[in-house]
């Protein structure tokens, strides 16, 4: 059940977190998972899913529980330079 009700879609830069609560250990991949959430959320959290600049996305078993926590965020336009920096620098 969608705790969160949209308004307007998004417009601008926006950030995606996704935590896939799994109901069994039966294989999936995340980016499969995370297709199906961005396609979903097209027109209704964003316009269109090419305004996604940055995504996080996991996945956790809890027996006989399932579900998908979906976090949505704009993000300003001085993020691109400073958060990929610090992306970098992390990987390094």
């Amino acid at each position: 059940m969608a705790s969160g009700v949209f308004g307007a879609p998004l417009q601008g830069k926006v950030r995606v977190r996704v935590l896939f609560v799994l109901p069994d250990r039966i294989r999936r991949d995340v980016d499969n998972l995370l297709k199906s959430v961005m396609d979903g959320l097209n027109g209704i959290a964003f316009e269109d899913d090419s305004q996604v600049v940055s995504s996080t996305v996991g996945k956790v078993v809890r027996r006989g529980q399932g579900k998908a926590v979906v976090v949505v965020e704009t993000l300003g336009d001085g993020w691109e330079e400073e958060e990929l920096w610090a992306m970098a620098e992390e990987a390094a």
